[in-house]
């Protein structure tokens, strides 16, 4: 049995994309008969339930990385964090290991046997994925196919399947989801956008229940608020409308073919939301500072949104098309390509 070790946080500071998609990668990984164990620090409510459903073993990430692949016997690192610099891949070459490397344009750059950037567009001339610099590095696996997506998904995209859009009603419900942890308190900001926006009739707010007094105060009693955890899924399979962060969930919805409008909450997030909203795939909203700058626009472009949806005019199938849930399977055949290189070498 192959072992793989993950290095990964999922912090409310630092948000939970990383672990959403590490766990992914690391699903596939089971499935086909790796092991694998997760370094690092998860202190989200809805991390710890995210890992306890996927049945995997968290392990303090202390030493370096050579020292933790050594010390659980990996045959690859995979690592899904920016604050891991440079040295990486030489440390766990110094254990024997290879090291598989998550970034997202410029952030989370390192040197690896395998490096993932699974930004839509990221293969594309112009992407800053394709100005990256030669550093050593083997297997470069570009653009939106190695996104990695957890089956959940998979399976609420073949739910979606069945559910009408709200062609010729007179209302759109939105879901507002600004990430598993809401770490800029954007939920307060969107959902006082979605209660002044033309044509919507219901906002339901996914936000940990710190930020609930936040969104009432913002947006009123009407809100419907509901904690982050497995139902998420469910409700985006059967919305009208989703209202979401630029981050992972952006590959989520549009694997699952529900239509999104994105909002730009960190500068990290921009890249993704350019070429989402560039390609058809999601409307937008513009930056976080943008719209608490300027909240009518933001409502009128989400009235719009709603507008489009109510006449049958839907972009839902545009990220459909390009997001085909595929992406872990694609990057643990990465992995299993990188260790037999390994082995070959000797």
């Amino acid at each position: 049995m192959r072992r793989a070790l993950v290095r990964c946080d999922g912090t409310p500071e630092g948000g939970l994309g990383h672990l959403v998609r590490a766990l992914a990668v690391a699903e596939r990984a089971r499935e086909v008969g790796w092991s694998v164990t997760f370094a690092g620090t998860v202190t989200s409510g809805f991390g710890r339930d995210l890992v306890r459903r996927a049945g995997v073993e968290v392990v303090p990430a202390a030493g370096d990385l050579g020292e933790l692949a050594a010390r659980y016997a990996a045959d690859l690192v995979h690592v899904d964090d920016y604050l891991v610099g440079t040295e990486a891949r030489r440390q766990v070459a110094g254990a024997g290991a290879v090291l598989c490397s998550m970034e997202d344009g410029t952030f989370g750059r390192r040197p690896a046997d395998v490096v993932v950037d699974s930004a839509m567009g990221a293969e594309e001339p112009g992407s800053p994925s394709l100005a990256r610099p030669d550093d050593g590095s083997g297997r470069v696996l570009r653009g939106i196919a190695y996104a990695p997506l957890r089956a959940e998904v998979l399976a609420a995209r073949e739910r979606r399947a069945t559910t009408a859009d709200p062609a010729g009603g007179t209302d759109v419900g939105v879901l507002v989801v600004m990430g598993g942890s809401d770490a800029t308190g954007a939920s307060a900001t969107i959902a006082s956008v979605c209660r002044r926006a033309a044509r919507i009739a219901g906002v339901t707010v996914v936000a940990p229940a710190a930020r609930w007094a936040a969104v009432r105060e913002a947006a009123g009693e009407g809100v419907e608020l509901v904690e982050p955890g497995p139902g998420f899924l469910d409700r985006a399979a059967a919305a009208d409308l989703v209202v979401s962060t630029a981050s992972t969930t952006t590959w989520e919805l549009a694997c699952i073919g529900v239509p999104t409008v994105l909002l730009a909450a960190v500068p990290n997030q921009q890249h993704v939301y350019d070429a989402v909203v560039a390609r058809g795939a999601a409307r937008g909203l513009g930056t976080l500072s943008e719209v608490r700058a300027d909240p009518r626009t933001a409502a009128d472009r989400l009235g719009r949104a709603a507008a489009d949806l109510l006449a049958g005019r839907s972009w839902a199938a545009t990220g459909l098309a390009l997001v085909d849930g595929l992406g872990a399977r694609r990057v643990v055949e990465a992995w299993d390509g990188a260790v037999d290189d390994r082995a070959a070498r000797g």
